[in-house]
């Protein structure tokens, strides 16, 4: 049986999966603010996951380990808000 909770939440996301480089930095905190303003309505957040998309895509770029990176972002809409993940 499904309840009408689990039916008013929406689950949304995205993974990307990228070779790290400091050319990759734009346009992977594009995809994720698209991605953002699709499923979100407030201006102000999505500036906060804008930024914190940077700094995230930033520290993968400059830490990384390997040759292959991957960011994964989901909403997940429910009756009383929104989660985001980073």
């Amino acid at each position: 049986m499904v309840t009408k909770s689990v039916l008013a939440r929406r689950s949304r996301f995205i993974k990307l999966e990228f070779a790290p480089s400091c050319g990759c930095l734009g346009t992977i905190v594009s995809l994720v603010t698209d991605f953002c303003r699709n499923v979100i309505d407030d201006p102000d957040v999505i500036f906060a996951f804008r930024m914190a998309a940077f700094e995230l895509t930033e520290n993968i770029v400059k830490y990384r380990t390997g040759d292959r990176a991957s960011l994964e972002v989901s909403v997940d809409n429910a009756a009383d808000g929104s989660d985001l993940v980073l």
